[in-house]
C-alpha cells in the first residue's frame, strides 16, 4: 500500500489514515474517508496476490455501508448496504462467511 511508519501513536478519529499491526500478525489500516482510493479494486486486486484482504467502510451522512473481501488478485464477495435503497437492502456477490446470513438473521430478529 506504500504506507509508512511514522512511529506515531494516534487516537481514534483522529488523522486521515493510521494503521498498526494486531497480535494475530494481522494488519489493519482506518482511513477517514468513504470508499477510499486505497481500497478500490484496482488497489486490493495486486495487494491480495498472496494473503486475504478484508475491508470495509460505512458513511453515515449517507447510510450506506460494505465490507468486501479479496484473494488471489481478485474480489471473492463483497456486501453493502445503501439504506436508501430500503431497510431490508442488502447487495451481495460472491461467498460472504457462512456467519453472514446467521447474522443477518439476527439483526432482522432483533430489529436492528
Amino acid at each position: 500500500m506504500f504506507l509508512r511508519d511514522t512511529g506515531t501513536s494516534v487516537q481514534g478519529g483522529i488523522g486521515k489514515i493510521a494503521g498498526a499491526v494486531l497480535p494475530n500478525r494481522w494488519y489493519v489500516v482506518v482511513m477517514d474517508e468513504f470508499w477510499h482510493p486505497l481500497i478500490h479494486p484496482n488497489r486490493m486486486s495486486p495487494l491480495s496476490e498472496e494473503c486475504l484482504v478484508v475491508g470495509c467502510s460505512e458513511n453515515a451522512s449517507v447510510n450506506t455501508s460494505l465490507a468486501f473481501c479479496y484473494g488471489e488478485s481478485q474480489i471473492k464477495w463483497r456486501v453493502s448496504h445503501i439504506l436508501d435503497e430500503g431497510y431490508d437492502h442488502l447487495a451481495i456477490e460472491g461467498n460472504p462467511p457462512q456467519s453472514t446470513k446467521t447474522q443477518l438473521a439476527q439483526v432482522k430478529k432483533d430489529g436492528l
